[in-house]
């Protein structure tokens, strides 16, 4: 019964054929309890906080203090609430006006691999996306192709760029200058600007290409 249901509910959303508020909030649901009737409590939710939107605002506490609802579902619309404010409030993306804001996001971010990272940025500096990929060798083609495209494809108005360096020390190589001075022409082909290109080893030690003037001394190949 409860897989017939199910079936047609997700019909009805795909579908977008009369849905209720409740039965949205239960498809929802079925993610944090997948083998639990959960009709009743996608009511008592909306019962007790009116919306989709009072339920996903509330705290864990007033959560659980609807029938129905555990510890476990609770922390799920907890975090889902959060989730989709952060989506949606464009005062939690993170702003990169300038050196030591990027500096401070990256060593935030420092993750133990050899990666770099693009922080695509609209015209207020706030990043609005992040692309990474793997720091390519010295030896290697550099993805020019694959960087036009996904700059392309997302049209930040300039982009800064990071690599995380997990071991020998942030300052730059050969590989690296190659790999920035592709970013810069990738970005150029399409008027995005490469605001920075900075490294940062396992011990949180930052190197900027802005800083030390070597962002201007970059080729566009």
């Amino acid at each position: 019964m409860h897989e017939g249901h199910r079936a047609r509910l997700w019909g009805k959303i795909k579908n977008r054929d009369g849905l209720y508020e409740h039965e949205i909030l239960e498809a929802l649901l079925f993610n944090c309890c997948p083998r639990k009737d959960l009709n009743g409590v996608a009511h008592n939710l909306i019962d007790a906080f009116g919306s989709i939107e009072g339920a996903l605002g509330a705290d864990g506490d007033e959560l659980c203090g609807v029938n129905g609802v555990g510890k476990n579902m609770a922390e799920y619309l907890v975090c889902l609430g959060l989730c989709l404010k952060n989506a949606t409030d464009g005062d939690s993306f993170a702003t990169l006006r300038n050196t030591e804001d990027f500096r401070n996001f990256v060593r935030a971010r420092s993750c133990g691999r050899d990666v770099v990272e693009l922080y695509f940025l609209d015209k207020d500096m706030r990043v609005k996306r992040v692309h990474s990929f793997p720091f390519p060798k010295a030896e290697e083609n550099h993805c020019a192709d694959e960087l036009v495209r996904v700059l392309f494809a997302f049209k930040p108005d300039s982009v800064y760029a990071a690599r995380f360096k997990p071991c020998g020390g942030c300052l730059p190589t050969s590989a690296d200058d190659a790999c920035a001075e592709t970013i810069k022409a990738a970005g150029a082909f399409g008027g995005i600007k490469l605001n920075d290109y900075g490294i940062v080893d396992a011990n949180g030690n930052f190197y900027s290409y802005f800083m030390t003037d070597r962002i201007y001394a970059l080729r566009e190949e």
